[in-house]
């Protein structure tokens, strides 16, 4: 794709919200060198959002100029002309076609799904990735046979996207093709394929993931911890425990995560050892395992953390403290509340809500207008648990602007999402909060669920209203929650609109819930 450049580390000129009459012919009429210029001028005003210039600009001669225009319209949200951007799926020129299927994914419009699966077929590898992945971004489930050829398609990439796809969509008959895919070259493939595997609810896959453990790819060996551990594998104890030791400190995180999510108690040595490791990833998964598995022995080992030089030891140790269950240290995490760092916060509001004290939802309140984005998820989270009615009108408002800004945006990119998901699911597990901006708007349905069992229906009923005002595309996307949730993973089998209607039983916010299978 090419995109007219911009420099995000300089201010950007204010340049006015509209093009003159003359700009506008150049931009219909003029050379591509001029036509450039123009599109460089309008990536750079922050005002602009008429897309008329940009429909003239997509008639240019010029194909970096036409993809210009898409990454353009992309930018801008222009969902309303998707029907008008169809035909660049076939224009001559594949980066066009490649910036037409990122762009069209991207508007979240579910009328483009039959050609955008057509353009899997493309000649252009770009073209081919790009709607790969605005498919899986549209959960365009329909799609599944036109993409399952591709995890053969010769550029790996491409396989790669074909193979989050169809993990995503998470078709049984699709198991055999995920496991085939494990054997693929190309070691980023064969990462895509472990991660997809999470969710499928099979006790054999195991086995067929254990190996992998040794791959000679240090990513797919992480992808392999990681997968084990959310699927609960303990048969895979042994193995974890084992390569432990021979792993670097970037495979000790994800190992660790694995062993706190399937919770053996054989891991307890291991990970009390880890608390003292040099390396600060290491510690604070070791931290975050000694919470999820209450290893309250530990106690006298994470308390000493709370003045260790690295920001985000001190906020997962608050964190680690608050899953131990000890109100005598309430009296620790309340301060951190005001601290000036927001790791310290947020570990420090995560710390509260696993503590479940409701005297902690006074001081809770007012990080709700945190500067920092998971903070404020972390404090949404904690007042759901604690059930703090108080709460309410504040994330109402919240969920308001939530709705607005995903109206205007839709979802991350995918793109992203692949090349970030070992980290954002392996060492990077241990910050329990990933991705706040695209988690927030979940989490806050979580937790208005949640006090609506407090408040009554009428909670309910202004749930479903603000809901109402998203497109129904993302009505129907599935939920992603805090990995601070102890039951994430059956409730992200839910869509929003089911979040809203299926309210979790209480227990502190952690009890089982009224999930469908």
């Amino acid at each position: 794709m090419v995109a007219p450049p911009t420099t995000e580390s300089s201010p950007r000129p204010s340049v006015g919200p509209s093009l003159t009459p003359e700009e506008r012919r150049r931009l219909r009429d003029g050379t591509p060198e001029e036509q450039w210029a123009l599109l460089r001028k309008l990536s750079q005003d922050p005002n602009f959002s008429d897309p008329s210039p940009l429909q003239e600009a997509l008639s240019s001669v010029s194909p970096t100029v036409r993809s210009g225009a898409l990454w353009l319209l992309k930018r801008m949200g222009a969902s309303e002309l998707w029907e008008s951007l169809l035909p660049y799926l076939k224009d001559p020129d594949p980066r066009v076609r490649a910036s037409a299927a990122e762009t069209l994914g991207d508007l979240r419009q579910t009328g483009a799904i039959p050609a955008l699966t057509e353009a899997l077929a493309d000649p252009s590898p770009e073209t081919r990735l790009h709607a790969a992945w605005s498919l899986w971004s549209l959960h365009a489930t329909t799609a599944a046979g036109a993409l399952r050829p591709l995890l053969h398609d010769p550029e790996a990439p491409v396989r790669c996207a074909a193979v989050t796809a169809l993990g995503r969509f998470g078709h049984p008959s699709d198991l055999d093709l995920l496991l085939e895919a494990l054997a693929d070259p190309s070691d980023r493939v064969r990462r895509n394929a472990l991660l997809a595997l999470r969710g499928y609810d099979s006790r054999a896959l195991g086995e067929k993931i254990r190996p992998f453990l040794s791959d000679p790819s240090s990513r797919v060996r992480i992808a392999a911890a990681v997968t084990l551990g959310e699927i609960g594998d303990r048969g895979s104890v042994p193995a974890l425990l084992e390569h432990y030791p021979g792993e670097d400190n970037f495979g000790h995180p994800a190992i660790l995560v694995a062993l706190g999510k399937i919770g053996d108690p054989r891991a307890v040595p291991v990970v009390t050892g880890a608390l003292r490791d040099k390396n600060y990833s290491t510690v604070i998964c070791a931290l975050w395992v000694v919470g999820a598995m209450r290893i309250k022995s530990a106690r006298s080992e994470v308390l000493p953390l709370l003045t260790a030089r690295s920001v985000r030891v001190r906020g997962a140790t608050l964190e680690a403290l608050g899953r131990l269950g000890n109100p005598e240290d309430l009296s620790l995490l309340v301060p951190a509340l005001s601290d000036t760092d927001p790791w310290i916060r947020r570990g420090a509001t995560l710390g509260l809500g696993y503590l479940g004290r409701p005297e902690a939802a006074s001081p809770l309140l007012p990080l709700l207008r945190d500067p920092d984005p998971e903070v404020r998820l972390g404090t949404v989270w904690a007042l759901g648990v604690i059930g703090a009615r108080a709460a309410i009108p504040e994330m109402l408002r919240l969920l308001e602007e939530e709705i607005l800004r995903w109206t205007r945006t839709g979802s991350v990119s995918p793109s992203g999402v692949d090349e970030g998901t070992v980290v954002a699911e392996g060492e990077g597990a241990v910050r329990l909060i990933s991705d706040a901006k695209e988690i927030l708007l979940d989490t806050l349905l979580l937790s208005l669920a949640r006090l609506a069992e407090l408040e009554g229906e009428g909670l309910r009923l202004r749930m479903r209203e603000s809901l109402g005002r998203l497109p129904p595309e993302l009505q129907e996307l599935r939920v992603r929650l805090p990995q601070a949730e102890p039951r994430r993973v059956p409730l992200q089998r839910l869509s929003r609109r089911e979040l809203v209607e299926v309210l979790p039983s209480r227990e502190a916010g952690r009890g089982p819930g009224r999930v469908p299978a």
